[in-house]
């Protein structure tokens, strides 16, 4: 069987991403809840970052809204952000509420840190929270805004959104409204809709105990450790004389950064 250097040369990428990438999509993250008492949204900041070699800068992220990047040395912690540690990867950060900075460390299975600021709100009614739990299988897009009277807002990590029609609801924001004011909103999972209105501020989670930007991050990774295993069983049996299939290497799997 000949080989051509383009191919050869392709074989050794994909093997390379492969062995990078499953031991990442195999963790089991634990998930820990800080909370900082202070008046600023920018809660820390982060003063050094051990990464994991076979994973580099991606060992330790920062998950902002539906945004996730590497954290480096310097960044803020701000309210809502969600710390991904990969195993064996650390990061010291200095919180403002602590005269000495804390050591957080992946452990052996991962770890995901929620910085929550000590009476944080999504609206003024955010002390009178509820939840609304969405079948487990529900897609992180939950649902839709369907009409809204009056001023009604979505808390989305560390960011406040006007509720307009039309704007896509994510699994682990956070509805409220002002007084005298409503939103409608269609979940595709339940096929129908509900309608909030002022008094209460609604979580919005899923029975799967994945929420929020957490449980966005986790199903990447996911996706991730599917592609490289296709990758991997495509990649094994073009070496043990099968025949590699270019047309199936036309998608990609990536976390933006």
């Amino acid at each position: 069987m000949r080989f051509s250097f383009s191919r050869v040369l392709l074989l050794i990428v994909l093997l390379v991403a492969a062995v990078a990438i499953v031991p990442v999509s195999a963790q089991a993250y634990q998930n820990v809840e800080m909370t900082v008492d202070t008046d600023s949204s920018t809660l820390g900041k982060i003063v050094s970052v051990t990464t994991v070699p076979e994973i580099g800068s991606y060992s330790v992220t920062i998950t902002r809204g539906t945004d996730v990047f590497p954290a480096s040395a310097g960044d803020s912690i701000e309210d809502g952000d969600i710390l991904i540690l990969q195993r064996g990867a650390y990061a010291d950060i200095s919180l403002s509420d602590r005269s000495a900075s804390q050591m957080f460390g992946g452990g052996t299975d991962g770890l995901a840190v929620l910085f929550k600021k000590s009476g944080s709100s999504a609206g003024s009614a955010d002390g009178q929270v509820k939840t609304l739990y969405l079948p487990a299988d529900t897609d992180h897009e939950a649902g839709r805004v369907d009409s809204v009277s009056g001023s009604c807002y979505i808390k989305r990590g560390d960011r406040i959104l006007p509720a307009k029609v039309g704007e896509i609801i994510l699994v682990g924001d956070r509805v409220s409204c002002e007084d005298g004011s409503q939103v409608t909103i269609e979940f595709f999972s339940l096929g129908s809709g509900r309608t909030f209105s002022s008094g209460s501020v609604w979580s919005i989670e899923t029975e799967s105990g994945e929420t929020g930007a957490v449980g966005a991050v986790m199903s990447i990774f996911d996706e991730i450790g599917k592609k490289a295993s296709e990758i991997w069983g495509t990649l094994t049996g073009y070496l043990t004389g099968g025949k590699f299939d270019t047309d199936q290497m036309t998608e990609g799997a990536g976390v933006r950064g």
